[in-house]
C-alpha cells in the first residue's frame, strides 16, 4: 500500500489492492530420496512439486470505509473509449505452481514438511493494476 510508503508521491497517489484467492488443483511430489514412513532409513526426503490448478479472484480497494470491487470500475481502462478494444477481464484463471520442500516422517502416519512454492499464473490482473 502507498499509505506506508517514504515517497510523497506515492502517498498521494495512494495505491492499494487486496485479491481475495480460492483455489482448487491437483499436484504431484518428485521425491529424491526413498521415502517409506514404515522403515527408519526412509523417513526424510527433498523433493520438487508441481501441479495445475483453477482460481478465482477479484481485486478490491477500501476508500473512505467503503469496499469497493476494482473490476467493476474499470480502473485497467476496461469501458473507456480511450481503449475501446480492452474489455473486462475475468475472475478466474489458471497457475501452474512449482516448488521444493523436504518432508519427514513423525510415525507412519504421520508426515511434516516444508515446502516454497511459486504460482505462474495467466493473468495480469490479480493487482487490477
Amino acid at each position: 500500500s502507498d499509505v506506508y510508503s517514504p515517497s510523497p508521491l506515492e502517498r498521494r497517489r495512494n495505491l492499494s489492492f487486496n485479491t481475495d484467492i480460492w483455489e482448487i488443483g491437483i499436484a504431484g511430489d518428485f521425491n529424491f530420496f526413498r521415502f517409506n514412513p514404515e522403515f527408519e532409513e526412509y523417513i526424510f526426503t527433498p523433493y520438487v512439486t508441481m501441479g495445475v490448478s483453477i482460481f478465482s479472484y477479484d481485486p478490491y480497494t477500501y476508500f473512505n470505509n467503503q469496499k469497493y470491487f476494482l473490476r467493476d470500475i474499470g480502473t485497467e481502462g476496461q469501458g473507456s473509449t480511450l481503449y475501446p478494444n480492452l474489455q473486462k477481464y475475468g475472475t478466474t484463471a489458471i497457475s501452474i505452481p512449482f516448488g521444493v520442500g523436504v518432508k519427514y516422517s513423525l510415525n507412519p502416519k504421520l508426515n511434516v514438511f516444508a515446502e516454497l512454492t511459486y504460482r505462474f499464473t495467466n493473468t495480469d490482473y490479480l493487482d487490477d493494476v
